[in-house]
């Protein structure tokens, strides 16, 4: 009985072993930099955002599944050339365990370095209009 609960703890202590081997290796061997422009086009058609990611993303694994972007400007997609905020560093971090059980915990949202320019046309829409809606829907 005793070699069984150590060949189960050996056993269990593998695949702990290889969980860990295999989110340090995830998170050193996979750079979300890659993703940039499938990241700009979700912002773009998802939430109606023109996001500009100049410097890089960085993020983490466990437990909290954290996002960085660096040097990064958001604009409304119907007015791009104009964006209404400059961001030197954005954080978002979930928690991963809920996210097997499809709930989304929160940790976090950092801002460092905001600037905010909110601005209004001679129509008296603003640069920040449109903001959250998909792209090709208008505000009416």
């Amino acid at each position: 009985m005793k070699s069984l609960g150590k060949i189960l703890g050996l056993v269990f202590l593998g695949l702990l072993l290889i969980l860990v081997a295999a989110g340090f290796a995830l998170t050193h061997l996979f750079d979300p930099n890659d993703y940039k422009d499938e990241i700009r086009d979700l912002a773009r058609s998802k939430a109606g955002l023109e996001l500009d990611i100049k410097g890089d993303i960085g993020w983490s694994l466990f437990p909290w599944l954290g996002l960085e972007l660096h040097e990064t400007t958001l604009a409304s997609a119907q007015t791009p050339e104009q964006p209404f905020a400059d961001l030197r560093m954005l954080g978002l971090s979930v928690r991963v365990m809920p996210l097997l059980s499809r709930e989304v915990q929160m940790s976090d949202i950092t801002v460092n370095g905001l600037n905010l320019t909110l601005s209004r046309d001679e129509q008296g829409r603003g640069n920040w209009e449109g903001v959250g809606q998909p792209a090709g829907r208008s505000e009416q």
